[in-house]
């Protein structure tokens, strides 16, 4: 139910106390709303308070809801609850807890839209099954704590710190583990650099990067490096799309981490 406030020349609008939400979404195709087919349907039910000064400013002090369904990569993640959830002057507060099936995952933090976007949040992955939500091919799970301050549009341009904490990754009944890890990445109109501490490695990255392709050019480089975790799979490089990049890196023991891949 909407209040006009006279004082600001808006409106006031409160949590629905009789009905069962305030706004229901039921099968809505975010993949084609959006044109991104790695996203598909969404459905759910939200509670919201606030205040509407036009169509275009509404501030929303309030988010709560329940998403039973969120198409990501053709898994259809449930159990997701936002919680404490704002979003005034392009800026989202709030906790999202997911209990699905495959992942166990507490988000808390905030999204700065305003200008430069700022990431500042913590994510905690009690357990995620890698290859039921179809990142990998082979089953792989993974639990983490991940700390992120990123400034940036996209992540060709994030600048900021990355820091992990009791990272475990099991495969083939092989378990990877880095109690702590931080990524430092600096931007310069030249060269960037990226920055790597932890207990089992820490080296530098320098160079101009385009994240389209930096997956495929790591895969070609480490194939050089460790051609034996390789066999059969000759890793090819794209050479119309390769990154200009030097790296230097000190690993005290990579045997773990490779037995998790390629076993």
């Amino acid at each position: 139910m909407f209040t006009e406030n006279p004082k600001n020349n808006s409106y006031l609008f409160e949590r629905s106390g009789a009905s069962k939400w305030d706004v229901k979404v039921e099968k809505f195709n975010l993949g084609s709303f959006l044109k991104d087919k790695n996203l598909g349907f969404v459905d759910g039910i939200f509670f919201l308070s606030g205040e509407a000064f036009s169509v275009s400013d509404i501030r929303f002090s309030s988010i709560e809801g329940k998403v039973n369904r969120f198409d990501y990569l053709k898994y259809p993640y449930k159990n997701i609850s936002i919680i404490d959830g704002s979003l005034e002057d392009k800026i989202f507060k709030g906790k999202i807890d997911v209990a699905d099936d495959n992942l166990e995952m507490a988000y808390s933090g905030m999204i700065d839209f305003q200008g430069e976007p700022h990431l500042l949040f913590t994510v905690k992955i009690g357990n995620a099954v890698l290859d039921q939500l179809n990142f990998t091919e082979q089953k792989t799970e993974l639990s983490s704590v991940f700390t992120i301050d990123l400034r940036g549009k996209n992540p060709s341009n994030f600048r900021g710190t990355v820091f992990m904490d009791s990272f475990s990754l099991t495969g083939h009944g092989k378990t990877f583990e880095i109690p702590s890890l931080e990524l430092e990445i600096t931007r310069g109109s030249e060269m960037d650099e990226f920055r790597i501490e932890s207990d089992i490695a820490h080296g530098t990255l320098k160079g101009k990067l385009d994240f389209n392709y930096i997956i495929s050019d790591l895969n070609y480089q480490l194939s050089r490096a460790f051609p034996a975790y390789y066999i059969e799979k000759l890793v090819k490089r794209d050479e119309g799309k390769v990154n200009n990049f030097e790296f230097d890196f000190e690993i005290n023991e990579a045997d773990d981490l490779m037995a998790v891949f390629f076993p």
